[in-house]
């Protein structure tokens, strides 16, 4: 019979860092074997007292350290070992984390637990640098020398090798990899553009044409709405995909290992299914009762002036249901919907007359509540094209770029006040923000129309830090550089893409 091994209380005797804008390496060693575990938060624990009666006297032994759900990482090294390797990652840029090893199982049945360490992220620049912009008729353009109001203007370059078409409808980062990797949905087809380094040529593979999802689903004739990725889950990729009106219904294509293959999950089968919006995956956990990633949502609209209708899977796109209620009213085509990033039961939706509500819900779709105070800040993705952004370290922030009259709108307390800071000195629809550097916009219009005379007239990518008051413009000013093989965006690419800001550290 194995004799079970004594646990001792072990102690750190070497520790080091490797900390980077979102994400930390710990390298510990201990003077005993053990399998370690990392505890952590973006918040500091509870601490207690430990006192403990040692010979009929009351002994201070140390502080406990406590949270309600800490989230829990497995040293990397299998069995029990002397040096323990940890890696987390995706936490939001500029946090500070508080965390300490452990080993659940100690003497006494107690959780051992090292020092407790206070460790802030490498902090981002106010201005991003690198960037990519994608056109709705030109293409792909990326630059690495993008500053903030005031700053010169930069040097923006082609970034379309492999691409047979330019015309660019909706691109979203990699996840997992943003620096290397992008998808797009360009001439009705989603591609992978791929670059080993930002300042190399872009590499474009196919990954899904638009006849594959007719073969595919039976949706003839049909059309790919969107695409999006799940930071939980590398390689795995969902396209929205809508069949004609008169015929039977709204897909889920899903991939597994970035498009080499794919699966296909019908959302809604039936005829008027008039047009989708967008499709999201969930990000983060939170009162969510499933695991982080594993919640899909899907904007659909059935029939032209008939009801919004979001779906939602809980099994990451295998199965989708309709949401146990819907807002009331009707709803423009190509309804939007915005998974909050700190918590994927919580979603925003713009729906009712002309699309100009916003409605959320806190329970996965079961309930939803005005939300916008009846200031019609409703988000869709066509007619008006109002965008939003949340912040995921700080779930009270919303800001959204309401249409038709192009005004930012703001809340700080979950949109239970919410403030108009007036139009943007230009007209755009689309508006991004990093969670790190939440009151520096980068706006974008969506359309080549001039709009006025001066410097900036002929710019399609704007930054601001005063709420779009004064923006300064960063693509399009140069008019002998029209051909985009300049340092300029030409001013008549046909204005952003959905999605279509990217910004690097």
């Amino acid at each position: 019979m194995p004799i079970a091994r004594p646990k001792h209380w072990w102690i750190i005797v070497g520790l080091g860092l490797k900390i980077g804008f979102t994400w930390l390496r710990v390298f510990a060693s201990t003077d005993f074997e053990d399998h370690l575990y990392m505890a952590w938060a973006t918040t500091p624990p509870a601490q207690r007292e430990i006192w403990r009666i040692v010979r009929g006297k009351r002994v201070f032994c140390g502080i406990k350290y406590i949270w309600d759900t800490p989230n829990i990482c497995e040293q990397a090294d299998e069995g029990d070992t002397l040096i323990h390797r940890f890696y987390i990652s995706g936490v939001p840029a500029m946090s500070t984390i508080y965390w300490y090893l452990n080993a659940p199982g100690g003497p006494y049945g107690l959780e051992i637990q090292g020092p407790f360490h206070i460790t802030p992220l490498v902090k981002l620049p106010a201005w991003s640098t690198r960037a990519y912009f994608a056109s709705r008729s030109k293409g792909m353009f990326k630059t690495t020398d993008l500053s903030g109001p005031g700053g010169p203007h930069p040097t923006w370059i082609p970034d379309n090798a492999g691409l047979p078409f330019l015309d660019i409808t909706q691109a979203t980062p990699d996840p997992w990899d943003p620096y290397h990797s992008r998808f797009i949905v360009c001439h009705g087809d989603v591609y992978r553009m791929e670059n080993a380094f930002i300042d190399d040529p872009a590499f474009a593979t196919p990954v899904l044409a638009q006849w594959e999802a007719v073969a595919l689903t039976g949706g003839f004739p049909g059309e790919i709405l969107w695409v999006a990725g799940n930071p939980n889950y590398p390689g795995h990729f969902y396209v929205l995909f809508n069949s004609d009106i008169a015929t039977n219904g709204t897909w889920c294509l899903k991939t597994i290992d970035y498009g080499e293959s794919w699966t296909t999950h019908q959302i809604y089968a039936g005829p008027s299914n008039y047009d989708a919006g967008n499709i999201q995956a969930g990000i983060n956990q939170r009162t969510s009762p499933y695991p982080p990633g594993d919640v899909l949502y899907a904007g659909l609209c059935h029939a032209y002036g008939g009801k919004v209708m979001p779906h939602r899977s809980f099994d990451e796109g295998e199965t989708w249901q309709l949401c146990p209620t819907q807002p009331p009213g009707i709803s423009v085509w190509k309804p939007r919907l915005h998974i909050h990033p700190a918590d994927q039961a919580h979603v925003y939706l713009g729906a009712n007359v002309n699309g100009t509500d916003l409605w959320r819900t806190l329970d996965h779709g079961a309930t939803w509540s005005l939300c916008d105070l009846g200031n019609h800040l409703g988000i869709v993705t066509a007619l008006f094209y109002a965008t939003m952004g949340t912040r995921a370290s700080d779930p009270l922030a919303i800001r959204v770029l309401a249409e038709p009259d192009n005004h930012i709108w703001k809340s700080n307390d979950f949109g239970a006040i919410w403030r108009d800071h007036g139009p943007t000195q230009y007209r755009v629809r689309h508006i991004y923000f990093r969670d790190a550097s939440y009151d520096f916009l980068y706006l974008a219009r969506r359309v080549s129309a001039l709009v006025s005379n001066g410097i900036y007239a002929r710019h399609v990518l704007f930054v601001s830090n005063d709420e779009g008051s004064n923006m300064f413009g960063k693509a399009g000013a140069h008019a002998d550089h029209d051909d985009g093989n300049g340092d300029s965006i030409p001013w008549n690419c046909g204005g952003v893409a959905q999605e279509g800001i990217l910004t690097l550290p």
